[in-house]
């Protein structure tokens, strides 16, 4: 269940900025669309590695 919520919420965050952060990225600007997406990114990250190496 825990797994199902976070790629939820990494996905939710993807939809909502991730054509914006993209873009900015491409760019060379940052953006809060593209600190949006990359905090997204990395707290999932963090979390399944750590219920998986635990």
């Amino acid at each position: 269940m825990m797994g199902i919520n976070l790629g939820q919420l990494c996905w939710s965050e993807i939809r909502k900025y991730g054509e914006k952060a993209y873009l900015d990225c491409s760019r060379d600007l940052v953006s809060k669309e593209l600190e949006a997406v990359i905090l997204a990114n990395i707290i999932t990250t963090g979390i399944v590695s750590g219920t998986i190496t635990h």
